[in-house]
């Protein structure tokens, strides 16, 4: 892996900076040397990686996906996001995932499903090194907006985590079919997002999306003027899998970690330096 020829030593190092600020630190997301080296491909360094790595923890630290129905979490997920980077990519060659936002109401799915949803959408996109580092491009579908998609106090924690605290960067945020509701919401929420953020985020008409997509159709939505069915089941079908593979591989993780540990003690986000003694059985 050329781009990254110490690989196995930034994750080493990170693993170890991350040890020594947070000792003992209990999380139900598996702290893998995977995960690691995702964020060695997003922020090059050990030293920059360390700060969103533990923002990344702080976000889902409380968050055990066995206590969430799967096929039920699914089914919320497909109607939000659904990465379509196997069959589709931007004119630069960037992956896509593909939002819409009418299946998006935080006050009805709540927090934490929104955190397992967020988890599993970042976990499915499946980049490679390459992907990782260049970034991804977040294709959103803003049409049927209502005040039944928007609670203030649940976008700051998603906007929040979205920008720094996850291993993916994103490249660009392509945003059509826009209503006045969606304006004044976008107003509000600008200014809790980093300048280079907002430079990333591109508000279009739907005969404007095809200057970011190749020439040929079949390479974007169908609601797009494409020809691709992100709905059909050559799509759906593989996704569907793939998330349940992601979901029973943590399970199988989190289950083996409560073997050798026991159970996790309260986790206090507030103070990420707070010492947490584990007692192994």
């Amino acid at each position: 892996m050329a781009q990254y020829p110490n690989l196995v030593e930034d994750v080493n190092e990170l693993r170890r900076l991350f040890d020594e600020e947070y000792p003992d630190r209990y999380t139900y997301i598996p702290i893998t040397d995977e995960l690691l080296a995702r964020f060695i491909y997003t922020k090059k360094t050990p030293q920059r990686a360390l700060e969103p790595l533990s923002n990344y923890i702080d976000f889902f630290a409380e968050m055990d996906l066995r206590s969430v129905d799967i096929h039920e979490l699914i089914e919320k997920l497909t109607f939000i996001s659904v990465p379509i980077n196997d069959y589709s990519r931007t004119k630069d060659g960037h992956p896509i995932m593909y939002c819409r936002v009418d299946g998006y109401q935080p006050s009805k799915i709540g927090i934490q499903t929104l955190r397992a949803i967020f988890l599993l959408s970042i976990e499915t996109l499946q980049l490679n090194v390459e992907d990782q580092s260049g970034g991804v491009s977040f294709v959103t579908d803003c049409a049927g907006i209502g005040w039944s998609n928007w609670e203030p106090s649940v976008e700051k924690i998603m906007t929040e985590a979205f920008t720094n605290a996850i291993p993916v960067r994103l490249k660009s945020m392509i945003m059509y079919n826009i209503n006045w509701l969606f304006k004044i919401i976008f107003k509000i929420v600008k200014p809790w997002l980093p300048k280079k953020i907002q430079n990333r985020m591109h508000i279009v008409s739907v005969d404007q999306l095809e200057q970011y997509f190749p020439d040929d159709s079949l390479n974007f939505p169908i609601i797009a003027g494409g020809d691709l069915d992100v709905y059909s089941d050559e799509i759906l079908a593989p996704f569907y899998e793939l998330t349940e593979k992601v979901y029973n591989r943590y399970v199988e993780i989190l289950n083996q970690y409560e073997e050798e540990h026991g159970p996790p003690p309260q986790i206090d986000t507030k103070n990420k330096k707070k010492k947490k003694t584990l007692k192994k059985k």
